[in-house]
């Protein structure tokens, strides 16, 4: 998935799930730009590199991108369960 397709389906998602709330509407919309940030932020380590030995992130990067990828499905999940009125 790259950040524009996550921006396309997912914003409409969240802009017709919170219609009725303007704060969570705008709230949700600037989580969903971070989302896109993370993505684009992680593909720096997805594909190779093109280099033999390809640099690793340190302890402290891998872990932040590790957790944000955990909140961030976490919040998706919760999303999809709403949008299909589970």
């Amino acid at each position: 998935m790259d950040a524009r397709t996550a921006g396309d389906k997912i914003g409409k998602d969240q802009q017709a799930l919170y219609a009725a709330h303007p704060t969570l509407q705008s709230v949700s919309a600037k989580t969903l730009e971070g989302f896109k940030d993370w993505i684009n932020a992680a593909h720096f380590y997805r594909h190779e590199q093109g280099v033999e030995e390809p640099n690793q992130p340190a302890e402290e990067v891998a872990v932040l991108l590790i957790s944000q990828g955990l909140s961030y499905t976490r919040w998706l999940a919760q999303l999809d369960r709403k949008t299909l009125g589970l």
